[in-house]
């Protein structure tokens, strides 16, 4: 029974290796909020969305959220299309981040 799971998961990771191995490079296409967790992120929509500053400067100031510049490179980790989220990683960076699905050109 191993010898047949085992055979399943190399069959998937050679049938599709992108889907296994590779991470989509993106471009930030503007200035924007990044987030240590997919619940700040959600507050960083909040905030944004009533036009709290005081509350996103917390957010900042306790390094829970901070600014990711115009032109720089990421890679994909993890996509939420129906929350409009992304999960990426700065390039040359292990710290893994969530943005805006707006802010990325991923062509």
């Amino acid at each position: 029974m191993k010898r047949l799971i085992v055979c399943v998961q190399l069959f998937m990771i050679l049938l599709f290796p992108a889907m296994s191995f590779s991470q989509q490079e993106c471009v930030v296409e503007k200035h924007s909020y990044v987030a240590i967790s997919q619940k700040v992120i959600e507050k960083v929509i909040d905030y944004l969305y009533v036009d709290d500053r005081a509350a996103l400067m917390k957010l900042i100031v306790n390094g829970e959220a901070l600014f990711l510049m115009e032109n720089a490179y990421v890679y994909v980790v993890d996509h939420h299309v129906f929350k409009g989220i992304t999960k990426v990683r700065p390039v040359g960076s292990t710290v893994e981040v969530w943005v805006l699905e707006g802010s990325l050109d991923c062509r």
